[in-house]
């Protein structure tokens, strides 16, 4: 199965390009790549808050610079409305641990660059899906959970990896239960997302009981994704889970991806 397609560094960006500071003072920040210096060795980047420094813009080494990934973008998503959200609750508290106006503002026009290019990044996915051959993988989700599969399925499909969920595959008037059923039918591989959600929905359930089913009949493999602490049913609890408890997203997805590969190349 092939790889991904390299993310493009410094040296490979066009100007406008959202880009990712990878060291120093600006790392895990997000910036248009604005312009190079005389040199060609620095990138001229442009605050989208106007306010990090004199003209709105910052340099830093070109090689400090890339194109973030899904992952990286949804982690700075999710760092930015805490952030957002702790400044409300502490001004409205009127808390010593309250950041300046200005700060917060700066942290808000932030996270609406990175929801900007978020949603692109997750629909050129989506689209990109369709060109991968026929699915042999279903993920098996509560719909409260859905931004954490966006980004899974968008992550698998640049790993030429092409996942059933039903927010890419069922178009309207479509009969639910039934797409739900045939695409059971015809995966090799199922991922149940266990979360205190999913352990409540009765849909989910059904899914994982089908996926039980189809595992001793067909030889599906059934894996759990841990996504939050919650009380996995009985029935799943020998399966070894994959656990995205932790914030870091890399290293179980690897792990994912290889039981992938190792069922999907067979």
């Amino acid at each position: 199965m092939a790889g991904p397609n390299p993310i493009p560094d410094g040296n490979d960006l066009d100007f406008g390009t959202i880009v990712v500071v990878t060291r120093g003072r600006f790392k895990g920040r997000m910036f248009d790549y604005d312009d190079d210096s005389m040199s060609g060795k620095t990138a001229i980047l442009y605050c989208p808050n106007m306010g990090e420094a004199q003209h709105g813009s910052v340099s830093v080494p070109k090689r400090w610079i890339r194109e973030p990934t899904i992952a990286e973008l949804l982690k700075r998503r999710e760092f930015l409305m805490t952030q957002w959200h702790n400044d409300q609750k502490n001004r409205a508290a009127r808390s010593a641990r309250a950041r300046s106006t200005k700060d917060s503002i700066d942290t808000l026009l932030e996270l609406l660059l990175v929801e900007r290019i978020t949603f692109d990044r997750i629909h050129e996915a989506e689209m990109s899906a369709q060109f991968l051959p026929p699915s042999r993988v279903f993920i098996s989700y509560a719909s409260h959970d859905s931004w954490f599969v966006r980004r899974l399925n968008a992550e698998l499909s640049k790993h030429n990896v092409r996942a059933w969920m039903y927010e890419w595959h069922i178009s309207p008037g479509q009969n639910i239960p039934v797409e739900i059923s045939n695409a059971l039918d015809s995966s090799d591989v199922i991922l149940v997302v266990l979360s205190p959600a999913s352990i409540r929905s009765m849909w989910v359930r059904q899914e994982w009981t089908t996926a039980l089913t189809a595992s001793i009949d067909r030889g599906c493999l059934l894996i759990p994704i841990l996504l939050d602490d919650c009380e996995r049913p009985a029935l799943l609890r020998p399966l070894r889970y994959v656990d995205f408890r932790e914030n870091e997203f890399e290293q179980p997805f690897n792990e994912l991806l290889r039981a992938l590969n190792k069922r999907l190349v067979t």
